[in-house]
């Protein structure tokens, strides 16, 4: 579980085989958390800023929102989305706030998800750890998917009502998150 905390400061700009070492460093810890497949592709993809947000779309030449579709007011990458976001950080405040975590909601100045996510597991109690991570893993996954659903069916915003919502089902004797 240790090698979740080895990770370079910066990792935004630096160069791909960096990444990939990152990966191998740290795919122990979080691969065999507790959260489907599908959700540990996704951040794999985020950690490598792979996923298909305005920044990279605007590389391409793609045609692209001007700003974030859940806040209106940076530009969207996958880091605004997971971590700065205005609309993201409310979230996580909710989340974190259901498991009396809320002091490691990220702040404005948290640009990179994965430095905030190696940072608030090092502040978490060891017996917690792992459902600390699998509720990282789930939060950023919801995050992402509510993005899309504002990109593509254009409804606004809005934030969830967490005691009823999917993310905050527990499995009353491990105290790990789900999400069907």
């Amino acid at each position: 579980m240790s090698g979740a905390l080895i990770l370079p400061t910066n990792l935004v700009n630096a160069p791909h085989w960096l990444w990939i070492f990152s990966w191998k460093v740290t795919e122990r810890s979080w691969l065999s958390e507790s959260a489907p497949p599908r959700c540990k592709f996704f951040i794999w993809l985020a950690s490598l800023n792979q996923c298909w947000t305005t920044d990279r779309l605007a590389r391409r030449g793609l045609d692209h929102p001007d700003h974030c579709p859940l806040c209106d007011q940076e530009d969207e990458t996958i880091q605004h989305i997971l971590t700065s976001c205005v609309f993201a950080r409310e979230i996580w405040f909710r989340v974190l706030s259901l498991v009396g975590l809320q002091q490691l909601t990220p702040s404005q100045d948290d640009l990179v998800f994965q430095e905030w996510w190696r940072l608030a597991f090092t502040r978490v109690l060891e017996q917690q750890q792992k459902g600390f991570n699998s509720l990282v893993i789930l939060v950023q996954w919801w995050l992402w998917k509510h993005r899309n659903t504002c990109v593509f069916d254009r409804p606004p915003p809005r934030l969830v009502s967490l005691k009823s919502s999917k993310i905050s089902k527990r499995r009353p004797t491990s105290g790990v998150w789900l999400v069907p």
